[in-house]
């Protein structure tokens, strides 16, 4: 079991960890992904990628800056590839977290998910309905103020 610590292209500081075993399948992989977040549409559309640039894997840090490209990853494109093959073994993903490393987010993202175009606009409103559940706890006059900064940025 290994647990692998992957992000979503265009979503700002969003890394997440999946568990999973490395004798597994890329195919798993995508399904424990979707489960993971809850995706409504079929784990096969997802494109995942290996998240290293030659010997150095993608950082925390880089993904709440942002990952817009793809190019430099290797993609994992054999569905039924154990991911003990294709980089992601326990000894491949292997990393001593340091309180320097959490202090420069420095640790690790292994894989790269790609989102299926016509779902990342479906992703979008989903976060904003969510948020905009979170916040009806709140205060009555901060939802309200809440709702029109939302209507005010879509209008934008």
């Amino acid at each position: 079991m290994v647990t692998l610590f992957c992000a979503v292209v265009g979503e700002n500081g969003n890394a997440f960890p999946v568990d999973i075993d490395t004798r597994k399948s890329v195919g798993d992989l995508k399904k424990a992904i979707k489960e993971e977040q809850m995706f409504d549409f079929a784990a096969s559309k997802l494109e995942l990628y290996l998240a290293k640039k030659g010997e150095s894997w993608l950082t925390e840090k880089q993904v709440a800056e942002g990952i817009y490209d793809t190019s430099d990853f290797k993609p994992l494109k054999v569905v039924a590839a154990s991911l003990h093959l294709v980089g992601l073994s326990e000894k491949d993903v292997a990393f001593k977290v340091t309180m320097e490393d959490v202090k420069t987010m420095s640790f690790p993202v292994n894989v790269v998910v790609v989102v299926p175009i016509g779902m990342k606009n479906t992703l979008a409103a989903n976060r904003r309905a969510a948020l905009s559940i979170a916040i009806s706890a709140a205060e009555p006059t901060e939802i309200f103020v809440t709702i029109e900064e939302i209507r005010d940025s879509e209008k934008d």
